[in-house]
């Protein structure tokens, strides 16, 4: 896991995902995937403090990269609506 992408956990886990949002964006400058635990990660962030707009465009995110969800993800998914 790269630096970005722990950042990017420890601040979703710490209900700052508007703020690891960027992070996302460095990371496909940099034509790098970020790994489907940080994408869980950042969704069920998203889901907890009730931004389930932001869950939406992290999963079209997921899809357009052609990242698999596992269960977790569709659980987040589900949790959201």
């Amino acid at each position: 896991m790269s630096s970005l992408e722990h950042l990017i956990k420890c601040l979703c886990c710490n209900a700052a995902v508007v703020e690891a949002l960027p992070g996302f964006t460095q990371l496909r400058d940099m034509e790098f995937t970020p790994s489907l635990q940080v994408w869980n990660s950042t969704i069920l962030g998203g889901l907890n403090v009730g931004m389930t707009d932001i869950v939406r465009e992290l999963y079209d995110s997921i899809m357009d990269l052609g990242v698999v969800g596992d269960v977790d993800t569709v659980g987040f998914l589900i949790g959201a609506y």
